[in-house]
């Protein structure tokens, strides 16, 4: 399965609608072959299918905007060339895969978030372990982790808004 991803704007990360909703028990696992950016990798399937995916529940700063391209490094270090397991949630406008993924039983959503990374990204995280995600945030925000070295960071989604790309 060949996803690709074509433009951005501030709803690059919405679920799309109807039939293209990926069956939330289907598991996906393979070996990460790239990083795009803080919330979104590529990965070779176990069969030898490419997938993009980004990683649901959470946005991460965009690689022109401060502690950009820290979340990519961090993403990076932890699953680059490595073997992971994603969970589908759905598909995107753009047809990435939304799910979330784990190295071994590690949550990659909540080490970015609970590292300073990531946000919740609170419009569409809304499944039970969001909660989880929410408390690893504040955690980090209280900490001072990551972009929560910033006194005011700003949300991906309003920085989206604010500098169109086109």
């Amino acid at each position: 399965m060949s996803l690709l991803a074509a433009g951005r704007s501030d709803r690059r990360a919405e679920p799309s609608t109807g039939s293209a909703r990926v069956p939330a028990r289907e598991t996906i696992s393979g070996r990460v072959v790239q990083v795009h950016d803080g919330d979104t990798v590529s990965l070779r399937t176990d069969d030898g299918a490419p997938v993009k995916a980004r990683l649901f529940g959470l946005d991460a700063p965009e690689l022109d905007q401060p502690h950009g391209p820290a979340a990519k490094r961090f993403l990076a270090g932890l699953v680059a060339g490595r073997p992971v397991r994603a969970e589908p949630r759905d598909r995107d406008r753009y047809g990435r895969l939304l799910g979330r993924i784990f190295l071994g039983n590690r949550p990659v959503d909540q080490e970015m978030i609970g590292q300073g990374w990531a946000w919740v990204y609170e419009k569409y995280c809304l499944e039970p372990h969001c909660e989880e995600l929410r408390a690893a945030q504040a955690t980090a925000r209280r900490k001072g982790l990551g972009l929560w070295q910033d006194q005011d960071p700003v949300p991906p989604w309003v920085w989206r808004r604010e500098r169109p790309r086109w």
